[in-house]
């Protein structure tokens, strides 16, 4: 999603195609790992109730983006919305982080929390 910034700086419509198709691709796959993170995090009996809560912020969020992006692109211009938007998930994935823990053996593997 980084490759978002380069293109709010730039003229060159290949450019811009390029770094947004790219940062979808990211994204579209980002999103599919963040979907089945609730079941590697949480102890299966509550994998539910996180997928349900997380969706319900997402919803809200996304109804509350949407007031808050036309704001920003009136007062501030569009430059600063496509900026913010490729740190955002950057942000996600260090949140998520240390709620995951990996075994002593550093191979990386997720183990339950």
């Amino acid at each position: 999603m980084a490759l978002l910034i380069p293109a709010a700086y730039t003229n060159d419509l290949m450019v811009i195609t390029a770094c947004f198709g790219v940062a979808t691709f990211c994204y579209a796959a980002g999103s599919t790992i963040a979907n089945t993170l609730p079941a590697d995090l949480f102890e299966s009996t509550s994998v539910a109730s996180v997928s349900g809560l997380s969706g319900t912020a997402a919803g809200l969020g996304t109804i509350l983006s949407t007031y808050i992006i036309g704001y920003v692109a009136d007062h501030y211009g569009f430059q600063s919305i496509v900026i913010a938007a490729s740190m955002i998930p950057s942000s996600a994935s260090c949140s998520s982080w240390p709620r995951a823990q990996f075994p002593a053996s550093g191979k990386g593997t997720v183990v339950r929390v």
